[in-house]
């Protein structure tokens, strides 16, 4: 990293970034999957890296929003739609956020994905015109280079058409 800290002290990177840069550095270097020639494993190490990161990194989420997850059959093979609902009984405006599907890394099970749409759909609750939002995760399809692939549209319909038993 010693390359790395000097490149970005000499564009003037801020020192708290730094030490972020820093702490991300030693928590990488314990996992040495992160270097695999098999991409698999190295999805497995940068989900683990993202994971340790959020954990150490981020404020948890609301634990009041409840959690469902909904497996979504589509023409390209079954998805995954993770629903953070924030308390009350309200109707809520949605939010959706995608993964998969042409990205390389990600996934709706990540710490960070988690804690971000648990603040977003608490932290909307009274503050929009019909009340607040329920957020949606989509893990849409397989990463690149797999044999099957779900466009994250395809979670649209089923979306749309749930929309009232989501809230």
């Amino acid at each position: 990293m010693a390359d790395v800290q000097e490149l970005a002290r000499a564009a003037g990177v801020e020192p708290t970034v730094m030490d972020w840069l820093t702490a991300l550095d030693g928590i990488a270097r314990g996992l040495p999957e992160l270097g695999s020639p098999d991409p698999a494993r190295r999805r497995r190490a940068a989900h683990e890296l993202s994971d340790t990161a959020a954990r150490r990194f981020t404020l948890t989420g609301d634990a009041r929003c409840e959690l469902s997850e909904h497996r979504v059959p589509t023409r390209s093979g079954e998805i995954t739609v993770l629903h953070y609902r924030p308390p009350g009984d309200r109707p809520r405006l949605g939010h959706l956020s995608l993964h998969g599907g042409g990205f390389t890394l990600g996934s709706v099970h990540e710490v960070v994905n988690d804690r971000l749409l648990r603040h977003r759909a608490a932290a909307s609750s009274g503050s929009l015109p019909t009340g607040s939002a329920s957020a949606g995760s989509l893990r849409a399809g397989t990463s690149p280079g797999s044999s099957r692939r779900t466009p994250a549209t395809a979670a649209w319909p089923w979306t749309t058409r749930c929309s009232k038993c989501l809230g």
